[in-house]
């Protein structure tokens, strides 16, 4: 009888621990359907961000067009027109410096994506400056940073538009790259 127990215990055990394989493996496919659904989902969600960066990439880009428009068709026309006011001559140099700064933020909205992301934020800007015909020494006074400094940008601006070695003068080819992107 002892035996006859044992077995019937051993049978127990083997019905309880089937069971909770059984109940594990449900739960396992419960949870493999969760995550297949979840991944699903989250392809989904990728898709749509992706449209949503390219719409907002192209709206940027309209919108930075239209901007670069308004700026060179209608407010500055207006400012050199002020420039040319007889009564307006003691803030020539107020006006000199917005017609520059907003020239040089159409300019360097109308870039090309590429040619923005091969250089840096103050690249760009001292490449603008250099296109409207700033020396190494204004644009060093106008930043606040030394002629040196100034001077280095200048090289890595060369360097990464290709132009080291090439002979060819740096506002010259920006003001051609302006003149055919614009």
């Amino acid at each position: 009888m002892g035996r006859d127990q044992e077995l019937t215990r051993l049978k127990q055990e083997l019905a309880a621990t089937r069971e909770q394989l059984e109940r594990t493996s449900r739960e396992l496919n419960d949870y493999r359907e969760r995550v297949q659904r979840l991944t699903h989902q989250l392809m989904e969600s990728n898709q749509a961000l992706a449209v949503l960066a390219r719409n907002l990439e192209l709206a940027r880009e309209e919108a930075a067009r239209l901007l670069v428009q308004r700026i060179k068709g209608a407010v500055l026309p207006l400012l050199e027109r002020l420039r040319g006011d007889p009564r307006l001559k003691p803030y020539q140099t107020e006006l000199g410096l917005l017609v520059r700064e907003l020239e040089d933020l159409s300019w360097s909205l109308a870039q090309d994506s590429h040619f923005s992301a091969v250089l840096t934020a103050t690249e760009m800007r001292i490449a603008s400056m250099v296109k409207n015909g700033m020396t190494s020494r204004e644009i060093a006074q106008q930043l606040n940073i030394s002629i040196d400094t100034v001077k280095t940008h200048r090289r890595n601006i060369r360097r990464k538009l290709k132009l080291t070695g090439s002979g060819q003068n740096l506002r010259a080819f920006l003001i051609a790259l302006e003149r055919e992107m614009g």
